[in-house]
Formats: C-alpha cells, structure tokens, sequence
C-alpha cells in the first residue's frame, strides 16, 4: 500500500504496461513493484 513518502500509484492496462515501465525507470532511485489485482476480495489467510 502505498501511504508514506513521495509515491506514485497508478493501474493501467496490461498492453501499456512495457510503456509505463520505461517511463518510471528513468528515475534511478524509484523502486518499481508491479503487481495483479486479486478478484477474489478480501479473506482469511492462514498461513
């Protein structure tokens, strides 16, 4: 999730994601986490 810090949080569609990539690696101190959306909704994990 992101809440702290100067954050950039976007969903975009699965073809434009190499374009966006290329984008945000242009900044050397970014760290980039890509992850799918889950459709399932929220449960109860145990691990």
């Amino acid at each position: 999730v992101a809440l702290f810090g100067e954050t950039v949080f976007t969903m975009i569609p699965k073809e434009k994601e190499e374009h966006v990539l290329q984008i945000l690696k242009k900044y050397p101190e970014a760290i980039i986490i890509k992850s799918e959306l889950d459709n399932q909704g929220a449960r109860v994990l145990n691990n």
